[in-house]
């Protein structure tokens, strides 16, 4: 399914990713319909991701509204973890190359895993973050909490072990204070 509706856009990597002034625009864009629909739906279950869409696209609903810079922040960190890994490639007609200009030399793999390992991570925090808001806020977000997924329920029983999402590791929760 196509998105239409954008909850975040490359505007938003500025004030929260180390993103470069002079990144191709389109690349990025690319991975921020697929990362917004897998892990929002994910994370938000798909009834409340239709309403959180809902809200931006029509009518603001306030506690939509204080909601969006945890889920932005979650968003923006996945799609920048996602964009590092094809950051390098173009797609031609003779398959994927690596573009390489005068002024620099393409950072070395291990260089490279360890940035998407440290954007994955910024990702699993705010993913943390934006869990734990839901749950303490819960009776805020109805849709959320009575899912049909089990989306409220299930998380705050498994100790929101959803950072570690792909690994078969666990990680301790955010504690609020």
């Amino acid at each position: 399914m196509a998105v239409s509706t954008y909850i975040i856009s490359t505007a938003d990597f500025s004030s929260r990713a180390d993103l470069s002034q002079n990144i191709i625009t389109q690349k990025i864009q690319a991975q921020i319909g697929p990362v917004q629909e897998q892990f929002g739906i994910k994370i938000l279950c798909r009834d409340f991701y239709a309403e959180v869409l809902a809200s931006i696209s029509g009518v603001e609903v306030a506690v939509i509204t204080t909601l969006l810079p945890y889920l932005k922040d979650f968003l923006v960190y996945k799609t920048y973890a996602r964009y590092l890994v094809g950051s390098p490639v173009m797609m031609t007609p003779a398959g994927p190359r690596t573009q390489i200009d005068t002024t620099s030399a393409l950072a070395s793999d291990k260089q490279i895993s360890e940035i998407i390992a440290l954007a994955n991570q910024d990702a699993n925090f705010y993913q943390d973050t934006l869990v734990n808001f839901l749950t303490l806020y819960q009776d805020d977000y109805p849709t959320w909490r009575d899912s049909i997924c089990g989306c409220g329920d299930r998380r705050t029983k498994k100790n929101n072990q959803f950072s570690m999402i792909g690994s078969n590791k666990t990680k301790t929760p955010i504690e609020w204070t």
